[in-house]
């Protein structure tokens, strides 16, 4: 069956932040059946965004893979460098990667704050950084926030994960509101409660 051409994607370029698994690897995959080059993140398992890799290039899609966190800023520009080697730009991203901490706000340690609202927040703005300036220079870009429940509700056994949603949803808007008259959106989106493998956790590691 013949792809609607506003669904076509091919010659774009997506990144996917977090997309070894779950909601980051079925975005590539439907991208990567589209038509576009995908590029792959995993923040330690290379196995599994390898695999996602294998499954993207069985689709016909160009790939690339770039480990490392997204909340550190040597992780995005080797991405940028990378992309842009392979590529040219980026057209598409998606914030995507994310951890949950579950610890009472009293357990919650100074370190655990920094580390989720570097991996959530902070990288999201590191990539607005890294690849606006090529959208607009092109007149066209895609960008996506993945949030979700927290991002409105707070969560008392994940403070600093919730506060980075909320935060999520304000840049999203924020850039929106000044990237619209070059041709690039900014959205976010707040898929809820899925049946995914989750990656609780009571400490940054």
């Amino acid at each position: 069956m013949a792809i609607d051409k506003d669904l076509d994607f091919t010659g774009k370029t997506i990144l996917v932040t977090g997309s070894g698994r779950n909601i980051g690897r079925a975005i590539v995959l439907e991208f990567a059946a589209r038509g576009a080059n995908v590029i792959i993140n995993s923040r330690t398992n290379e196995a599994e965004a390898r695999h996602v890799e294998q499954e993207a290039q069985a689709l016909g899609a160009k790939t690339l893979v770039v480990m490392g966190t997204v909340g550190e800023l040597q992780t995005v520009e080797e991405m940028k460098r990378r992309a842009e080697d392979k590529f040219g730009r980026v057209d598409i991203y998606v914030s995507n990667a994310a951890r949950r901490l579950h610890k009472s706000f009293f357990d919650t340690t100074n370190e655990d704050w920094h580390f989720f609202l570097n991996q959530q927040l902070t990288a999201s703005w590191y990539l607005s950084k890294a690849f606006v300036p090529a959208m607009k220079e092109a007149g066209w870009g895609r960008i996506i926030h993945v949030n979700g429940p927290d991002g409105y509700t707070g969560g008392w056994t994940r403070v600093p994960h919730s506060t980075a949603k909320g935060g999520l949803r304000t840049l999203t808007k924020s850039l929106a509101a000044g990237l619209g008259e070059f041709g690039i959106t900014v959205n976010d989106v707040n898929p809820g409660f899925m049946d995914t493998v989750r990656d609780y956790t009571t400490h940054p590691g």
